[in-house]
């Protein structure tokens, strides 16, 4: 089945996103009752601001709702079904907020059209993407947003992206997408350099200004079947080092995370996630 446009590049993006690294102290605890599934997290960033999240979950067959209430963030409520035949439908209200979607997905061709309706604002938000993988190994999308920011304000056209992904195997990946209505090209990929070791980098250029060009590389390797340790070097004078492991239901993440540009108090930092499963 084809891929939605979100999940295009999504182990390669996840090489290089700041919350891959950047962990905070999280202590997250997952509880799998079959049909009811809850999980709760909690976070201290560096500023030792703590935020912790609830989210419970009610498998019903053909319908899944899901409740999330946090410190920080107004209680979102969502709920998925099957029932339409054309299409899965997403319905989630969080104040001030209605916001609905549908995807489906076919054979080469996966579409999703998101919509949002603030009603304090009285303003929307609509965002259609659609994705093409005719060709082996390759994967193409495009996605486009519109908005109303309030009934005052006249129709926009908020951003326009493209993506485009070719897989030689699962670990040798070319990745190009764009950001900020095109003004912003990524190029980069991941590939297996030799066992158990993979090479990956990204080059980010802005259209707009094409002297500044910023770039990211690091190497992952496999320590064991279930442990992988991670290095990434940004421009700048900044980087990561991650290890990840897992026994048995547990799992424990430890970054260290160098940023010389900074004040020399703030320019080190050592963070964890740890995740129970029950």
């Amino acid at each position: 089945m084809a891929r939605f446009y979100a999940d295009i590049s999504k182990r390669y993006d996840k090489l290089f996103e700041k919350d891959t690294y950047f962990l905070n102290r999280a202590v997250l605890a997952n509880v799998d009752g079959d049909k009811v599934n809850w999980s709760i997290e909690t976070k201290v960033d560096a500023n030792s601001k703590i935020d912790s999240k609830l989210t419970v979950k009610h498998d019903l067959g053909r319908e899944n709702v899901q409740l999330e209430t946090s410190l920080s963030k107004n209680p979102k409520f969502t709920i998925n079904t099957t029932r339409l035949p054309f299409a899965k439908l997403k319905l989630s209200v969080v104040e001030p907020k209605l916001e609905g979607e549908l995807s489906k997905q076919h054979e080469k061709v996966a579409w999703n059209v998101k919509g949002s309706y603030d009603w304090k604002a009285v303003g929307w938000e609509a965002e259609t993407s659609v994705t093409y993988q005719g060709f082996e190994g390759l994967a193409l999308g495009a996605k486009v947003t519109l908005d109303q920011a309030s009934k005052d304000k006249p129709i926009a056209l908020k951003d326009y992206n493209v993506k485009f992904e070719w897989q030689r195997n699962p670990d040798q990946t070319l990745v190009v997408q764009t950001e900020k209505k095109l003004a912003t090209v990524k190029l980069g990929g991941f590939a297996t350099l030799r066992e158990n070791y993979v090479g990956f980098g990204q080059i980010e250029l802005d259209r707009k200004n094409l002297k500044k060009l910023s770039w990211e590389a690091g190497i992952e390797k496999r320590v064991n079947d279930a442990s992988t340790l991670t290095g990434i070097v940004r421009q700048g004078s900044g980087g990561s080092l991650l290890y990840k492991g897992k026994i048995n239901k547990f799992e424990g993440h430890l970054a260290y995370n160098f940023d010389l540009q900074k004040p020399p108090a703030e320019a080190h930092s050592l963070q964890y996630k740890l995740s129970f499963n029950f």
